[in-house]
């Protein structure tokens, strides 16, 4: 008897802060906390497959990279607050570490 899949689930090690993934067009879901893991068995076509993973990080990034622009290549309008003391380091954002696909198989 062969090994036959179960599932595949994509998976990611870290993620800042949002993922939605989408499979061939399809959504297949939303992490934002571990595990970063998106069943995607029902979405596979045999031949090539199409995923796309948008990433959407905190807002304090943004705020602190547009106080470094020009106002006319701000991606935020209107007035920016103030900065007070030194500029402190950006959180971490994106996905970081592996993204892999993972079968879980049964015999």
């Amino acid at each position: 008897m062969g090994i036959r899949a179960k599932r595949v689930v994509l998976h990611m090690d870290d993620v800042r802060e949002i993922a939605q993934v989408r499979v061939n067009g399809h959504p297949a879901g939303l992490v934002w906390a571990p595990p970063y893991d998106v069943n995607i068995t029902t979405l596979l076509r045999p031949g090539l497959n199409k995923l796309d993973i948008a990433v959407t990080n905190e807002w304090t990034n943004r705020i602190m990279g547009d106080h470094d622009l020009p106002a006319d290549q701000r991606v935020l309008r209107g007035p920016i607050p103030p900065r007070f003391g030194p500029p402190i380091p950006l959180p971490d954002s994106g996905i970081a570490g592996s993204v892999k696909l993972v079968l879980q198989t049964t015999n």
